[in-house]
């Protein structure tokens, strides 16, 4: 889906392995297509009243490395071809690990 509203979003999200807070495999992966924003992103969890658990990461997409182009066709819902024009789309990858938003063994129950 393109063209999200610039506002906040919220995606549920379990934590329930312990030792996935201290591997070296990236737990939380995010990418933008297409152009992004010059302004600076959050992520971070939270627990089931709303207050972060662990820390808040930051990114300014515009400055992630352009991992690949995707070439894309775009459609309206009801099945007509939109108005935005088809074509390459840069994509951007950012991999996070639980550590990075201080999730820890001692604090993943707190992630609903």
């Amino acid at each position: 889906m393109f063209n999200i509203p610039a506002s906040s979003l919220r995606f549920s999200a379990s934590v329930g392995n312990p030792e996935s807070t201290t591997d070296d495999v990236p737990d939380v992966l995010v990418t933008q297509v297409g152009q992004p924003s010059t302004k600076t992103d959050s992520f971070y969890f939270i627990d089931e009243n709303g207050a972060v658990v662990g820390k808040s990461v930051s990114i300014a997409l515009n400055g992630v490395q352009i991992v690949a182009r995707q070439n894309w066709q775009f459609w309206n819902p009801n099945h007509t071809k939109s108005t935005i024009a088809d074509g390459n789309r840069d994509l951007r990858m950012v991999a996070y690990h639980f550590r990075d938003f201080g999730i820890t063994p001692q604090n993943m129950g707190q992630v609903p």
